[in-house]
């Protein structure tokens, strides 16, 4: 998640998944946000148009929510992309939920059903609008996937506080310049702020479901995009990775610039860690975040 656009969410989502599955887990990506960058980097917009979004993507998925019905099994839903998991060995898998162009008119609603909820009867409801997407992932069978990875729109709108409660932890990528590294203070201030009037409504409500609690850790800032002189990092972007990031750690792996062999990436339908064409100095830099990353979520604040 960043309030930013353009920062390498997207590319980071898919190569953490995909090297998280080429290790021999079992992975779903979710894509939240409606420019479908995620899904689009795994399928031809096509077959995405063919085979996906007739009903097959996350929007199909608010849309059939009921506070009090029976939901949808959010594995009719789910895609095997067949190029990126031709490279992934053993018993490794990397599914993915796609998103919708036109999930932005899932926002709307999101926003609609909030406001009417909070001013109803019943706050039980203001709490279940946000709580969709955790109430999806929770039909999913334990053990069907070990890590759920999410791709949210650059902003912290109903889509993405949907994923702030349906997490565990949260990865802040950004671009080391000035705008980037502002965004992540706004955000961690709107992440707080979300999270002491959640709870404060939980509260108030006497729920006793610990799921109706923000309980989500920041893990980090990842630096992507970031330009090379010898084996460091350029000085005018070493001193934005080196800012104090409003209390959040920057992990030490950074994502290297590389902006045609990422597109190529995109174009083919496999991730940078799955190509047997990227330049060996991305993957291994790219491996080597992945692990940072996995040892945080064991040790969250990275002691």
């Amino acid at each position: 998640m960043n309030y930013k656009g353009g920062v390498g969410k997207t590319t980071l989502t898919a190569n953490i998944g995909a090297e998280i599955a080429r290790r021999g887990k079992r992975v779903l990506l979710v894509d939240l946000d409606p420019q479908a960058s995620l899904t689009l980097s795994f399928y031809r917009p096509e077959q995405w148009r063919q085979t996906l979004q007739p009903s097959q993507t996350i929007k199909h998925w608010f849309e059939s929510w009921r506070p009090r019905g029976k939901l949808r099994d959010p594995l009719e839903l789910v895609a095997t992309p067949a190029r990126a998991n031709f490279w992934i060995p053993g018993s490794g898998r990397l599914d993915i939920i796609a998103s919708d162009l036109t999930l932005s008119e899932v926002e709307e609603d999101l926003v609609v059903a909030a406001h009417g909820a909070a001013g109803g009867r019943s706050g039980r409801d203001f709490l279940r609008v946000f709580g969709r997407l955790r109430d999806a992932l929770s039909l999913i069978p334990a053990g069907e996937y070990d890590f759920v990875v999410i791709d949210c729109p650059p902003s912290f709108g109903m889509l993405t506080r949907s994923a702030v409660l349906a997490s565990d932890f949260l990865v802040i990528p950004a671009k080391p310049d000035e705008l980037s590294t502002v965004a992540i203070e706004h955000f961690v201030d709107r992440f707080a702020y979300f999270g002491s009037v959640y709870d404060g409504a939980a509260v108030r409500l006497r729920s006793a479901d610990p799921q109706d609690r923000v309980s989500a850790v920041i893990l980090g800032v990842v630096f992507t995009m970031v330009r090379f002189q010898g084996k460091a990092p350029i000085l005018a972007e070493q001193i934005y990775i080196d800012r104090h990031h409003a209390g959040v750690p920057a992990f030490r792996g950074v994502v290297r610039e590389n902006h045609s062999f990422y597109a190529d990436a995109a174009s083919e339908s496999v991730p940078l860690v799955l190509s047997d064409r990227a330049p060996r100095l991305n993957v291994e830099e790219m491996r080597s975040l992945v692990t940072e990353i996995i040892g945080r979520i064991g040790d969250p604040h990275g002691d």
